[in-house]
C-alpha cells in the first residue's frame, strides 16, 4: 500500500474543518455522544445562537438551547418579565409597551393642567404614557397650572405650594394690569419693598397701573398712589394694617390719574407731615388731593393723628367710606376727617371716640374761598365724638352735608359733645340736610351735649331722631311729614 505524506494528511484535515459549520471540540475518537452546544455564558439557561460548537456531550456552560437575545445578562431570555428598564427582555422582538406581555410598567397619573404634577385616581400603566402624565401624584389642584408642590407662596388666599402648613401671611403680591394683549401680568414679590419697621417704616410710590394685594400681618410702610391701583387685604381689617409708624402720613394718594379702591385694611399709626395749601399738616391715616379718586371698602382708620384731619384729609378729591370705623384718631380741627374741597360720601361707617381740641370732633368741612365742599353720610353712626366747636361735625364756607338715615336701626349724629353744638356747628354760606337722620332723643345716653345744633346767627336748637328739614347759619327748618 502506498503512503501519504504527513503534510498531505494535514492539508487534507484543515479542508474538512473549513466545511464544517460548527466548531468541534478535540475529543478521543471513542466519544459516541457528539452534539450540537450553544454556549450559556451568563448561566440564564439559555443559549447564544452565535456561538454554537459541537462537543462530547452537554458540558458546563454549553447547553442544547439556542434562544437567548443576550447572552450578556442572566436576567434576559425567552419568557423573562418585559420591563421598561430593558430593550427586550423576553427575547421576542417587541419592546417596551408594543409587548403585550409587559407586566412592570410604572403607574402614571393624570396631570390635566400641564404644570408636571398629577392628582391620584387617574392613572395609566407604561412605559411611556406620553403628554398629559406625571409620575408624581400630589398636586391639590389639577384645574390650574400655578398650584403645585414647591411653587413659592403668593398673598391671594390660595394654597399654591399644595402645603397647609405654610400660609400667606406676612406676602405682598403686586399683579400689572395689562394694557394691551403683548403686556405682561405675571404677579411680582414686594414683600421686601413693604417691610419696614416701627422706627424706619418703608416708602413706595406705586406708579403701575395694577393690583396690590397685602397679607396678614403689621406693615410699617407710606405708600403713596399715582395711578389706577387695587389695594387689598385678603385676610381683613383684623388682621392686616399699615402703620405709619408715627412719623408720617400712611396712604397718600394724589393726581388726576390716580384712582385708588382699598379693601380690608386698619391704617392706623399715622401722623401728618406734609402741610395743607393752609399751612396745616393734614392727614394722618390717608392724603387725597389733587382731583384724585379713593374708595374704601370695610377699612378702618384708627389711632391717627394731624393738624387737620386726624384719620383722613381730602380736598379736590372724589372720597368715597363704605364700611369700616373711624375710631380715636385726634386732630386739632378735623378729629377724623377734614374735607378742604371735591366730594364725599360716608356710607354705613362708624365715626366714633375721636377727639378735636379745636373744632369738629369727628369731621371739619371748610373749602377755601372760591372753592366747594359736598359730604353725605348716609346709614352712617357718628357717636361720642368731642370737641369744644362742633362735637360731631364743624361747617364752613361753602359746605354742604347731606344726613340720610334709611337701612339701619340708628343712622346719625349721637352722643357728642363739645362747648357748642354738640352734633352739628354750622357757621357761613354752610348747609346741613337732614333726611330721617338722628340726632338723639333729649335727656338719653344718646342725646349731644349741650345742645344737637349749633347756628351762628339763628341760635341753638335741639331736636330728636327721624328728622327731616335743614339747617343753615340763620337756623333751621324741619318738615312735618
Amino acid at each position: 500500500m502506498r503512503r501519504r505524506s504527513p503534510t498531505v494528511r494535514a492539508l487534507a484535515v484543515l479542508a474538512l474543518a473549513a466545511c464544517a459549520p460548527v466548531a468541534q471540540e478535540s475529543a478521543p475518537e471513542a466519544c459516541n455522544d457528539w452534539v450540537l452546544a450553544y454556549a450559556d455564558a451568563d448561566g440564564d439557561g439559555f443559549g447564544d445562537p452565535a456561538r454554537a460548537t459541537r462537543r462530547c456531550g452537554y458540558t458546563e456552560g454549553w447547553i442544547a438551547d439556542a434562544s437567548d437575545c443576550d447572552d450578556t445578562d442572566g436576567t434576559v431570555h425567552p419568557g423573562a418579565a418585559e420591563r421598561c428598564t430593558r430593550d427586550d427582555a423576553d427575547c421576542d422582538g417587541l419592546i417596551g409597551d408594543d409587548d403585550p406581555s409587559l407586566t412592570s410598567a410604572p403607574a402614571w397619573f393624570l396631570d390635566a393642567d400641564g404644570d408636571g404634577f398629577g392628582t391620584p385616581g387617574d392613572t395609566v400603566a407604561a412605559c411611556d404614557p406620553g403628554p398629559g402624565y406625571s409620575a408624581t401624584d400630589t398636586d391639590c389642584d389639577d384645574t390650574d397650572p400655578t398650584i403645585y408642590p414647591g411653587r413659592p407662596e403668593r398673598c391671594d388666599g390660595r394654597d399654591e405650594d399644595c402645603d397647609a402648613a405654610t400660609t400667606d401671611a406676612g406676602l405682598a403680591t403686586f399683579t400689572p394690569a395689562p394694557t394691551d394683549a403683548a403686556d405682561d401680568d405675571t404677579p411680582v414679590d414686594l414683600t421686601a419693598a413693604l417691610t419696614g419697621a416701627a422706627d424706619a417704616p418703608a416708602a413706595l410710590t406705586l406708579a403701575a397701573p395694577g393690583t396690590l394685594a397685602v397679607c396678614e400681618g403689621v406693615w410699617y410702610v407710606h405708600l403713596t398712589v399715582v395711578t389706577d391701583l387695587t389695594l387689598t387685604a385678603p385676610d381683613g381689617p383684623d388682621a392686616t394694617s399699615l402703620h405709619g409708624g408715627d412719623r408720617g402720613t400712611v396712604l397718600t394718594v394724589t393726581g388726576a390719574d390716580a384712582r385708588a379702591d382699598v379693601d380690608g385694611f386698619t391704617v392706623t399709626g399715622g401722623r401728618a407731615t406734609a402741610p395743607l395749601p393752609d399751612g396745616r399738616l393734614g392727614g394722618g391715616g390717608l392724603r387725597c388731593d389733587g382731583d384724585a379718586s379713593a374708595f374704601f371698602t370695610d377699612t378702618s382708620f384708627v389711632a391717627n393723628t394731624a393738624e387737620a384731619g386726624g384719620a383722613i384729609a381730602t380736598d379736590t378729591c372724589w372720597l368715597n367710606l363704605r364700611g369700616g370705623v373711624l375710631t380715636d384718631n385726634t386732630a386739632v380741627e378735623g378729629g377724623a376727617l377734614w374735607v378742604g374741597g371735591g366730594h364725599v360720601e360716608v356710607e354705613q361707617a362708624d365715626l366714633s371716640t375721636n377727639l378735636a381740641t379745636g373744632a369738629g370732633g369727628a369731621l371739619l368741612v371748610e373749602p377755601a374761598e372760591g372753592d366747594e365742599a359736598f359730604v353725605a353720610l348716609s346709614d352712617a353712626l357718628v357717636t361720642a365724638n368731642a370737641a369744644p366747636e362742633g362735637g360731631a361735625v364743624v361747617l364752613r364756607g361753602d359746605a354742604a352735608l347731606h344726613v340720610y338715615g334709611t337701612g339701619r336701626d340708628r343712622a346719625g349724629l349721637l352722643a357728642n359733645r363739645s362747648d357748642t353744638g354738640g352734633a352739628l356747628r354750622v357757621e357761613g354760606r354752610a348747609s346741613a340736610e337732614l333726611m330721617r337722620g338722628d340726632l338723639g332723643e333729649p335727656d338719653t345716653a344718646d342725646d349731644n351735649i349741650p345742645v344737637d345744633i349749633t347756628t351762628t346767627t339763628g341760635g341753638d336748637v335741639s331736636a330728636g331722631d327721624d328728622l327731616l328739614g335743614w339747617c343753615t347759619a340763620a337756623g333751621c327748618r324741619w318738615l312735618e311729614e
